[in-house]
């Protein structure tokens, strides 16, 4: 789940309005936002409530909301397909019906909220309990457009702009930067510091925290079995160059794996038997008892002179 907070790089800038953005996500549907509770909220209903948090407290060159964005990795995206509508054979999302479609974007907005509470947690405030906390308003997307930097549109094999094939299910949010108090500034790009006996309060955001917390939760929620290297902290040392640390993830991913097999065949050996294996055993030992009496009985028959 490659999931990233965006300040400096918001289209149209986040040190005023957020019209821009709301604008920009409006593309591919429109008035389809979410909170942590409800749907289908209007944009300009969006835009007034982050534009109005951003006023009071705030400089005029302090940014005033941050976007949010979750994306899910190709397998990820056929595991939340295959949660909502039993499918494993969908490789682009026109394969869906309607339906299919509704429920599988209901389901991923639901883990949206999941991952936005355990953000919230992860700020370590105790008046930032779960997404209720923060504000923010969320629109999940299904498309995905070519970009001039695109190694296929460099190549020639598409132009900017174009639709891209496939599976893009995504999610934008946009997150004021004062909770929903009004009083709370919240920072998740800023760097990770520790309560001190100075610093009662704990400034700051530790990502790696939360990139693992909701990678475990997308998990937990959709029954899906990791690959470790496709796990955020094997990618980190692969990316970093650190052989140790990935042979280790990979050493104890081996023996939790190994440590579950154990204990599939643990259960499968010792499984209570069910009504109709009952049945099946009681039909087995009944034709195993009319054998052993058709066979005392030849052998009673031979020993008083019949069947030679």
């Amino acid at each position: 789940m490659h999931t990233q907070f965006n300040t400096s790089s918001v289209k149209g800038g986040n040190t005023g309005s957020c019209s821009n953005l709301t604008n920009y996500l409006d593309k591919e549907q429109q008035n389809e936002w979410f909170n942590d509770k409800e749907n289908g909220i209007k944009t300009n209903e969006v835009q007034k409530e982050i534009d109005r948090y951003g006023k009071g407290q705030l400089s005029k060159e302090d940014w005033k909301f941050v976007e949010v964005e979750y994306n899910p990795s190709q397998a990820e995206q056929q595991q939340i397909i295959y949660q909502a509508t039993g499918r494993n054979d969908v490789k682009d999302w026109q394969q869906l019906s309607p339906q299919e479609k509704a429920k599988v974007k209901e389901e991923f907005a639901n883990y949206v909220r999941e991952a936005q509470d355990i953000q919230a947690k992860n700020y370590g405030r105790d008046n930032i309990q779960s997404g209720a906390d923060l504000k923010y308003y969320g629109k999940v997307e299904t498309q995905r457009r070519y970009k001039g930097t695109d190694k296929e549109v460099k190549q020639g094999n598409a132009k900017q702009g174009d639709l891209k094939q496939g599976l893009n299910l995504h999610a934008h949010i946009i997150q004021s930067r004062k909770a929903m108090d009004k009083k709370t500034k919240l920072a998740p790009t800023s760097k990770h510091k520790k309560r001190t006996s100075k610093n009662v309060i704990q400034q700051g955001f530790n990502r790696n925290e939360f990139y693992n917390k909701i990678e475990a939760k997308f998990d937990q929620k959709f029954n899906f079995n990791r690959d470790i290297k496709q796990t955020f902290e094997w990618k980190k040392a692969n990316k970093l160059n650190r052989l140790e640390t990935k042979q280790k993830l990979e050493q104890k991913a081996e023996k939790t794996h190994s440590q579950k097999r154990n204990e599939l065949i643990a259960k499968s050996n010792n499984r209570p038997i069910t009504h109709l294996q009952e049945i099946r055993q009681r039909d087995i030992e009944k034709e195993r008892q009319q054998a052993q009496e058709l066979k005392q009985e030849k052998k009673q028959d031979r020993g008083m002179g019949y069947g030679r």
